[in-house]
């Protein structure tokens, strides 16, 4: 589909995200009813490595070692925790501080947001 009738189908609410993780680069584009927008973004293998730190924390706490007091769960949990947000803070810098501290903040601000990305 092009660009022109990806722009049609959207609403004045509506923004569309795409996001193309690279081996060099990665990019997002900011779709609007009215306007395109291309942001670099770093390679995959950054981006990837934080998503895979999150996820970890995430699930941190459906993993169950026997050898694990509760007290050492519940260290283990809050360390997780600190992970988790120190590594959402640094994806979030790599993603989204580039729109949100850019012209097209004003792009999807109370918009709603349509992410597409290449990742399957």
């Amino acid at each position: 589909m092009h660009v022109q009738e990806v722009r049609q189908l959207l609403d004045r609410d509506t923004v569309l995200l795409e996001y193309v993780l690279g081996e060099d680069h990665s990019y997002l584009w900011v779709v609007s009813s009215d306007t395109l927008t291309s942001y670099e973004l770093p390679k995959r293998q950054e981006i990837e490595a934080e998503v895979r730190r999150i996820h970890e924390a995430l699930t941190v706490r459906s993993h169950e070692i026997a050898s694990k007091n509760p007290a050492q769960r519940k260290a283990r949990i809050a360390i997780s925790e600190q992970i988790y947000q120190d590594a959402a803070a640094r994806l979030s810098l790599m993603v989204l501080s580039l729109m949100v501290l850019s012209p097209a903040a004003s792009q999807i601000q109370d918009k709603r947001l349509l992410v597409v990305s290449d990742v399957p």
